[in-house]
């Protein structure tokens, strides 16, 4: 919990150096809500996020309890088009720090859901938004994969083999060197199920494993029986 050091005039700018911190606890940020009159310190304490509350033209706190059972587990519902959209807040007792749950629901089933802190130093934006945000990169990356499919199978042989190793040392070599070996990390499986509709890529796929045996240090017959099995079962 923060607190507010005495014997400050109220008319003075508001700025972090204007409370100090309960024991064991740092500082972090301050924001100011003026639409709900609320000043916002945030703190750290062992790893986690504290919020503490103060009225914005008093700068008397509010009370921790209070403001728990007066926001936690509030929601906000908007209906858009078809979709159903559900914002809940979510107190931490321990430490009183406020998050956003956001949903979206369609035909009953949800299809979207994200968290993040209520209250931020940067504008913050809506489930809704969030929604179209997510939906957007998942269009461009659908487009993205499409078109990177359309130029694979265009390509010689020789050329595939050289598009698949590249995406080999970005992602494998990257990832897998540093101590993981799933297969996912050499491609999305997304990516997998595109060019996989190729028929020479298997083929390709198998020269690069032979190219990279000393990545694997494995057969590269033993990785593309790996990689096959893994793929399939998850599509």
């Amino acid at each position: 919990m923060a607190f507010l050091i005495e014997g400050l005039h109220l008319d003075e700018n508001l700025s972090l150096d204007m409370f100090y911190p309960e024991s064991f606890r740092t500082l972090d940020k301050l924001i100011i809500v003026p639409e709900e009159d609320l000043v916002v310190v945030k703190e750290a304490w062992s790893g986690k996020k504290c919020d503490t509350f103060f009225n914005l033209h008093t700068l008397e706190r509010i009370d921790p309890f209070k403001r728990y059972n007066q926001e936690n587990g509030k929601a906000f519902l908007e209906r858009i088009d078809d979709l159903t959209v559900v914002t809940t807040v979510n107190v931490e007792r321990d430490t009183m720090a406020e998050y956003l749950l956001g949903a979206v629901f369609k035909n009953d089933q949800q299809i979207f859901k994200i968290t993040g802190v209520r209250y931020s130093p940067l504008p913050t934006k809506s489930t809704y938004q969030k929604y179209l945000d997510v939906q957007s990169g998942l269009i461009v990356a659908q487009n993205s994969r499409e078109n990177f499919f359309k130029e694979f199978t265009s390509s010689s042989f020789t050329e595939k083999v050289s598009k698949i190793r590249g995406i080999f040392r970005t992602n494998f070599r990257a990832n897998c060197e540093i101590g993981y070996y799933p297969p996912e990390y050499i491609f999305p499986q997304e990516l997998f199920d595109i060019l996989d509709q190729d028929g020479e890529f298997r083929k390709a796929l198998m020269e690069v494993l032979i190219l990279e045996e000393g990545s694997t240090h494995e057969a590269a017959a033993v990785v593309f029986d790996d990689l096959i099995k893994h793929y399939l079962k998850e599509s």
